[in-house]
């Protein structure tokens, strides 16, 4: 499974400074939380999880290809 990863959440969840700031960040770490879980319980089911930034989503995903041709589960 490939997910692309948005960048603004990262940066939302490092924002501090005023009150909505810190609403941004908690709604922003709570999102990468499920995400992170999501991708944790597809895991343990086999699936294999690519999830990267839109600059590194391309590179990930033929990474991961490489690796499961060579490990025979294609």
């Amino acid at each position: 499974m490939a997910s692309v990863a948005d960048p603004h959440i990262a940066r939302m969840a490092m924002s501090r400074g005023n009150t909505e700031a810190v609403y941004e960040a908690a709604a922003a770490a709570r999102a990468q939380t499920e995400r992170d879980r999501t991708a944790e319980k597809l895991r343990r089911h086999g699936v294999t999880v690519v999830d990267a930034t839109p600059d590194n989503l391309a590179p990930a995903l033929a990474d991961a290809y490489l690796a499961l041709k060579s490990a025979g589960r294609l």
